[in-house]
């Protein structure tokens, strides 16, 4: 990068630092789709899930067991020929080498669940001063006290000048009308309250947009930001179970 273009005026990029940022991924040759195409074709359509990282992956290499098919405990709907279909795409995969990039002197930071979400963005992280992460980013919010800690994180939306936003919480692609008070700890995401409204600490709240009948409706979920959302039950009528 610290070579320019000959007889052009344009200067070189210098890197002050020798930064990677990724995210996991994977990749498989020809030989290896084509297997799994011809897996599929065979039996026609799948009535179970089956993922890359829960089944693919743990397939491969020399150590890959098959104890593995009968946890599903990060199964959101387990069928009944789930296992059966685990340990088939097993003995397909068995035996299929397995290469693995690591990065030196490498750091992993995982987001994967609400708690993270929040600590990484409104906490004291190594990740949010690394990226020079923003308390406030492309937004209109009233002033943030300095002295505070776990200070809330607004992300692209409008804040009326009289809402309140308690720290550690975040909210991102929404607009927030008069007197709207939003607890700690809450996940905030793609809402538009127009009226007054007290959202209580550890909410997490979402707006979906969905086309019904050809006409854009809107759609908005509400739970805890440490609930379980893989539990389940098996008949409405233990709907309260699931508090």
């Amino acid at each position: 990068f610290q070579q320019g273009f000959a007889g052009s005026d344009i200067p070189s990029l210098k890197l002050e630092s020798e930064y990677v940022y990724t995210d996991s991924l994977f990749y498989m040759d020809h030989s290896t789709a084509k297997k799994l195409l011809a897996f599929y074709e065979q039996i026609g359509t799948l009535h179970c899930e089956i993922d890359a990282y829960g089944d693919f992956l743990q397939a491969l290499g020399p150590g890959a067991t098959v104890e593995y098919t009968k946890n599903t405990l990060n199964v959101t709907k387990e069928e009944s020929e789930l296992v059966d279909m685990r340990q088939r795409i097993f003995h397909l995969l068995k035996g299929t080498p397995l290469n693995v990039v690591v990065l030196n002197n490498s750091k992993f930071y995982h987001i994967g669940t609400t708690e993270e979400y929040l600590f990484h963005f409104t906490g004291d992280s190594s990740l949010k001063s690394e990226l020079g992460l923003q308390t406030v980013a492309f937004s209109l919010f009233p002033s943030i006290s300095e002295c505070s800690t776990n200070k809330p994180c607004i992300i692209q939306s409008i804040l009326d000048s009289t809402c309140s936003v308690k720290p550690g919480s975040v909210v991102e692609y929404s607009r927030l009308g008069p007197d709207v008070s939003v607890g700690e700890n809450c996940i905030i995401s793609g809402a538009y309250v127009k009226t007054t409204a007290v959202l209580p600490a550890y909410s997490f709240v979402c707006s979906l947009s969905l086309k019904m009948n050809g006409h854009l409706k809107y759609s908005a979920m509400a739970c805890g930001v440490q609930d379980n959302l893989k539990k389940n039950v098996k008949t409405l009528s233990d709907v309260k179970l699931l508090q």
